[in-house]
């Protein structure tokens, strides 16, 4: 079973990383979507109403990635809104230990469209690294 307490011990690792990217599968969403920020609540199928994931926590947190620039690469989207259940809570408690981390939704796809869509962001994403590398920085 998924839980809040699952997401919150995942994102405790995130220290032992330069890059973090979270993948999941978003069955409404008909484009991949790179998430550029996590809120401050949970809702599982259950809740009526969402309750917050850290009572002292900000509202929201933002990734520090160059997702806008990944997003028009690819053709993708920049989505603002990762949900409220285990997708937005992974990403919320990973940004508290780090900036460099994103939540990435993939809609219901074919395992070979599935497999091109990896492909095509892991090339994305190792360009960047080889930027960072040479330079210590993301543009």
């Amino acid at each position: 079973e998924v839980t809040r307490e699952a997401a919150r011990r995942s994102a405790e690792r995130a220290a032992d990383y330069d890059l973090i990217l979270h993948f999941g599968v978003a069955t409404r969403r008909d484009m991949v979507c790179f998430e550029r920020y996590a809120h401050n609540w949970w809702a599982d199928l259950h809740d009526i109403r969402p309750v917050r994931l850290h009572s002292e926590g900000p509202t929201a947190r933002e990734c520090g990635l160059p997702i806008d620039d990944w997003a028009a690469e690819l053709g993708y989207r920049v989505s603002h809104d990762a949900g409220t259940y285990v997708c937005n809570a992974t990403l919320y408690h990973a940004l508290e230990h780090m900036d460099a981390v994103t939540f990435i939704h993939i809609p219901a796809v074919e395992t070979a469209e599935a497999f091109l869509i990896g492909r095509n962001i892991a090339r994305v994403v190792a360009f960047y690294a080889r930027q960072i590398a040479e330079t210590g920085a993301m543009k």
